[in-house]
């Protein structure tokens, strides 16, 4: 019998566990970049949020893929096991049991080696395939975490805004914050996770309050010194002021300190020119320091209308400790920290008086 003839049985019995096996295989690439997704770390580092002009959520970055080693060892072994089974069908079912038995032990070799021929002739296409099932089950899995990264990117664009209102270096991590923590303790559930993201979300919301306040501050030096310095009977008689001002605000100590987040630094260089401002705005028929409105309040203790008061009072005791006199350097220094800490009581007294817990003293009437 002439060797072709088993060679050509052997692609006939070939056809249907290869179909099968093919299938197979796919199932078994997604259970296999599910455990991945929840075992290995190197692939959840891969994972990044895209934020394109009509989606966000999970994509993955190219590189560094895993080889599918796991089901195609797994899609070969079903082959196998198919294409035995068909093979003792076609034997039992035959006259010529040999001849399909010869026919399948050829379609069986042919099952070792075919998966790994192919997924070395197919490598970039499977990578990608693999990529797209790898961003698909992170948007499945992690779905319940997208409106708080969402609301984490929102805060980092307001942040990206006012760092470039000043030419700043960017310090946006509020995205990159709820990212790790997802990946990280994803396996504690969802209620660990979301949890973990409200305590980031408001961390990082905190520190958009106090950029924005600090950016305000700056921003309001700046325009009261162009104002003073284009009246010229003020502008020669506030000189130093404005000097000290400009050279404040522009200074590369209150940029290094905004764009490492240490908002204290930052707020005792604006602190330490208060005088200063309070000069220039007085010169201008304002006032820069003291709260006047419940606004200014919030403001000063970066607290918002809805923040509970016990909260509150927790938070101006907290400044009240940083801006104690007693904790002062130099007699510069307690000027500062006793004007920070008179302005926090006034604040207070706004807030206390805005909530009804203090009412505002009886004018007295004069009897007739």
């Amino acid at each position: 019998m002439p060797l072709s003839l088993p060679i050509s049985a052997a692609f006939i019995t070939l056809i249907v566990p290869g179909f099968l096996a093919a299938n197979i295989f796919l199932l078994l690439i997604h259970m296999w970049v599910g455990r991945l997704l929840r075992t290995d770390p190197s692939t959840r580092e891969r994972l990044r949020i895209d934020m394109a002009d009509d989606t966000f959520g999970w994509a993955v970055t190219p590189g560094n893929r895993r080889r599918v080693f796991v089901p195609l060892i797994g899609t070969v072994f079903a082959a196998i096991a198919l294409t035995i089974a068909e093979t003792v069908m076609f034997g039992v079912a035959s006259d010529v049991p040999r001849f399909w038995y010869q026919a399948g032990a050829i379609a069986v070799c042919v099952m070792v080696v075919l998966p790994f021929i192919a997924a070395g002739l197919f490598r970039n296409a499977l990578g990608r395939r693999v990529d797209r099932i790898l961003a698909q089950r992170a948007n499945e899995q992690y779905a319940f975490a997208l409106p708080l990264l969402f609301a984490a990117a929102q805060i980092d664009a307001q942040a990206n805004e006012l760092y470039a209102s000043l030419g700043l270096r960017p310090r946006t991590r509020a995205l990159a914050d709820g990212r790790r923590i997802v990946l990280e303790q994803a396996g504690a559930g969802e209620g660990v996770v979301l949890s973990a993201l409200e305590l980031a979300k408001s961390a990082a919301e905190r520190e958009l309050r106090n950029l924005t306040s600090l950016v305000t501050e700056i921003q309001s030096g700046m325009a009261v010194v162009e104002q003073v310095r284009a009246r010229p009977a003020e502008a020669e008689s506030l000189t130093q002021e404005c000097a000290r001002v400009a050279d404040a605000t522009g200074s590369r100590a209150l940029a290094d300190a905004l764009e490492a987040g240490q908002w204290s630094d930052a707020g005792l260089i604006i602190e330490k020119i208060r005088p200063d401002l309070d000069r220039l705005a007085a010169a201008l028929g304002a006032d820069s320091g003291v709260p006047r409105s419940l606004d200014d309040a919030y403001r000063a203790l970066d607290v918002r209308d809805d923040t509970p008061l016990e909260s509150i009072k927790t938070i101006l005791s907290t400044y009240r400790r940083i801006w104690h006199p007693d904790r002062a350097r130099d007699d510069a220094e307690r000027v500062l920290f006793t004007l920070k800490t008179q302005r926090l009581n006034v604040a207070w007294d706004l807030i206390q008086r805005a909530r009804g817990v203090i009412r505002p003293p009886v004018q007295a009437t004069e009897v007739k």
